[in-house]
């Protein structure tokens, strides 16, 4: 089963239920809305129900319907998915990277629900923690995180989740920042990053005061996610072999120290940084609702009614059919002296 944080962590960053909710016209029959993003890690979770229509207060959850995952790749069904409650459809099952996707749903009374989509390639995005040697792009005391790209992905977004002890959960950062000059700026704040500034713990304590990433200071902040938007003929070893991130990164995070890449789950009560690749379509479909939801004003994407406005690859329906694989990265806070 998907480790608990994973799921955590998808609902809380790609809060999804925005599906073009539409409120229908007196007489109009309401329509199917199918809202599934295809992971990586078994199961994999859909939602089904019906537009609004304007007697009602919310949309009507669909519980009687046939829905299948063919893997067009190999040719054969990848399973049926299993009603639970609710909207909520379950499918034990794993989906491959790069492998093509078809969803058909059928509705009793409705013509045929479908849609396709490809999985993307897992992102090479690897993490080490660099203390003691530094780089001379950011000088021989730097410490903290660094990312090495061997693989970027046409559609890779970033994005950190914090560790709220005492509500027991991750949350989503809600400011992050990088030194990768090709970010999409379109979920830029119009802040810039200030460093932390705290004592270093015993026993170096006697250093005095320290500034977490003093090297971003003054970069600009996005809103919750980085979209890496290399260039066509992008070649990490000559244009950008490795970059650095930091935020409003809360509570506790990796403490280690390592010279070599990091490749261990972060602990449970530990915050962690998620880069993942997403399909054309899943890509299309979350800076379409982001945008949306900027223009809204609103930080409860379920409240943004968005008929005309967000991407759909539903045929005979509404809502998104996407895809998405992922790697979690460990990431260490870092301090330099001040003066250093």
């Amino acid at each position: 089963m998907k480790n608990p944080l994973l799921v955590l962590g998808l609902v809380l960053a790609f809060s999804v239920s925005c599906v073009r909710e539409l409120t229908l016209d007196p007489g109009e029959e309401p329509m199917v809305v199918v809202d599934c993003v295809l992971f990586d890690e078994s199961p994999q979770t859909l939602r089904l129900f019906y537009s609004r229509p304007p007697a009602y207060s919310e949309m009507t959850p669909i519980t009687e319907a046939e829905v299948e995952l063919i893997d067009k790749t190999d040719g054969k069904t990848a399973g049926m998915f299993v009603h639970q409650e609710g909207r909520e459809w379950t499918l034990d099952y794993s989906a491959v990277p790069e492998h093509e996707y078809r969803l058909e749903v059928r509705v009793p009374g409705h013509d045929l629900v479908y849609a396709e989509d490809t999985m993307p390639e897992v992102p090479g995005i690897w993490a080490r923690t660099q203390s003691g040697e530094g780089f001379e792009k950011y000088g021989e005391r730097f410490v903290g995180t660094v990312f090495d790209i061997t693989t970027l992905p046409p559609y890779t977004w970033i994005y950190a989740l914090n560790y709220n002890s005492e509500a027991g959960r991750h949350e989503i950062a809600e400011e992050i920042c990088t030194d990768f000059p090709w970010v999409d700026n379109f979920n830029l704040t119009g802040d810039a990053y200030l460093p932390e500034v705290e004592p270093f713990e015993y026993p170096f304590d006697f250093l005095g005061p320290a500034k977490s990433y003093p090297c971003l200071e003054g970069t600009a902040l996005h809103r919750r996610f980085l979209r890496l938007v290399a260039p066509d003929g992008f070649d990490r070893e000559a244009s950008w072999p490795f970059f650095i991130i930091s935020g409003s990164f809360k509570g506790d995070y990796y403490r280690g120290n390592s010279s070599v890449h990091v490749s261990g789950r972060p602990g449970p009560e530990e915050g962690y940084i998620v880069c993942s690749s997403m399909s054309e379509n899943y890509d299309r479909y979350l800076r379409d609702a982001m945008r949306l939801e900027q223009l809204q004003e609103s930080s409860d994407m379920s409240s943004v009614y968005c008929r005309d406005n967000v991407h759909s690859n539903i045929v005979g329906g509404i809502g998104i059919f996407g895809a998405r694989t992922q790697q979690l990265r460990q990431w260490n806070r870092g301090q330099v002296t001040i003066g250093d």
